[in-house]
């Protein structure tokens, strides 16, 4: 609206100064008729009709060329010095045989004083027409727009693990009241849709532990037979192997359904520096076994409000990582400083950080026997409770920093 309105002033303006200049032009064109009439009428009179600054007449010869034109000039005003535009007609005509030089002159000072104030008032509406406009746009948009927004509201604190589901209230703009009734449906089967396939994940992940329990105990127990030879021996190792992979695989993508669909909401303080301490007891006789050194600098303790669960596995992988993917005789370095955990270990000397070591199933090294889903969980928990995770290859290292808010 505001550039029509804008493009309509200026063509509004154009026409006007227009209009105001044809208008000028045919009054001094009725000027110089009326000038003419009265030569042919009275001839020797001529001299007496030129008036001083506005109608100027003399006789010129047949040798003299004149072309009539009209222009805009600027003359001084004798009353009070001042320049003033005209309009200005210039013509030669043949009266009575004789021709006759006749220059009018028609101040444009009423003229584009008429324009200013057309201009100005019609300005002044249009300003006022467009406030007015807005105004009432927003207090009906308000009025109309009232339940639409208090949809919006009630959606943005739409939780799906919440218990209570969302009602959305009736309207009495047609359109909304559709909304609302689409939403309140469409709210209803997403909640019932979510209960079935987590009801589902608890029931499958459950029934797929028993058959692989099964499996590992038939496994066992075939070992302990004196009957096999060494290739059925192996055989049933490797089976048992995969059981035992399989079955950290089901529970691995259970904690990740889990984790991405929010249902640890049990918050408490915990210890960044007492979780490592008593998880680096754990990993004590690989670490050995692997001829790792290992540095544990703190500079001060970090902590963490999140699920004691989600603690231990964060810490957890962040270690195994460091160790599966390590080499013989390597390093590992634990640093806590500010709220910053960075832990850095010898490797293969191979920079990841173009690659999305983060995402499910990214398998770096196949020796370590990787599924692929432990940085993955680091990601999920820290995107979770908002912290920052990231790798880096710095001097023949692969660094992890996870950054607590």
């Amino acid at each position: 609206m505001l550039f029509i309105l804008f493009i309509g002033s200026i063509l509004f303006y154009l026409f006007l100064k227009s209009a105001t200049d044809k208008e000028n032009k045919k009054e001094l064109t009725s000027m110089l008729n009326n000038i003419v009439y009265k030569i042919k009428e009275s001839p020797g009179l001529y001299s007496n009709l030129s008036i001083p600054g506005y109608v100027t007449i003399k006789k010129v010869d047949s040798e003299e060329c004149y072309t009539p034109y009209f222009k805009d000039t600027i003359l001084v005003d004798g009353y009070d010095n001042s320049y003033k535009q005209y309009k200005t007609l210039s013509t030669v005509s043949e009266i009575n045989s004789e021709l006759y030089h006749i220059k009018l002159y028609k101040s444009l000072i009423e003229s584009n004083e008429l324009i200013e104030r057309i201009t100005l008032i019609v300005t002044i509406i249009v300003i006022l027409f467009i406030i007015i406009i807005y105004l009432l746009n927003r207090f009906f948009f308000k009025r109309v727009w009232f339940d639409f927004f208090k949809t919006i509201e009630k959606l943005k604190t739409f939780d799906v693990n919440n218990s209570s589901k969302v009602q959305f209230d009736s309207s009495d703009t047609a359109e909304f009241e559709l909304l609302n009734l689409t939403l309140n449906r469409m709210i209803g089967e997403i909640h019932k849709d979510y209960l079935n396939i987590k009801e589902f994940t608890g029931n499958i992940s459950h029934e797929i532990q028993t058959p692989l329990s099964i499996i590992r105990m038939k496994c066992e127990l075939l070992l302990q037979s004196k009957s096999l030879n060494k290739s059925q021996a192996a055989l049933i190792r490797d089976i048992q192997k995969t059981n035992s992979r399989l079955s950290k695989l089901n529970s691995t993508l259970v904690l990740l359904t889990k984790i991405e669909n929010k249902q640890f909401t049990q918050v408490e303080k915990i210890s960044l520096d007492e979780n490592i301490k008593n998880h680096l007891e754990n990993f004590n006789s690989l670490i050995k076994v692997k001829g790792l050194s290992l540095k544990y600098i703190k500079s001060n303790d970090i902590s963490i409000e999140m699920d004691s669960m989600l603690a231990d596995v964060l810490v957890v992988n962040l270690i195994k990582n460091s160790v599966t993917h390590n080499i013989e005789n390597g390093e590992i370095t634990i640093e806590i400083n500010g709220n910053e955990l960075k832990i850095s270990n010898t490797g293969e000397k191979l920079d990841l950080s173009d690659k999305n070591i983060f995402d499910r199933y990214t398998i770096v090294s196949k020796k370590s026997g990787s599924l692929g889903l432990g940085l993955s969980l680091i990601k999920k928990i820290c995107e979770l409770y908002g912290f920052g995770i990231n790798y880096n290859f710095e001097n023949k290292l692969h660094v992890f920093r996870l950054l607590v808010k």
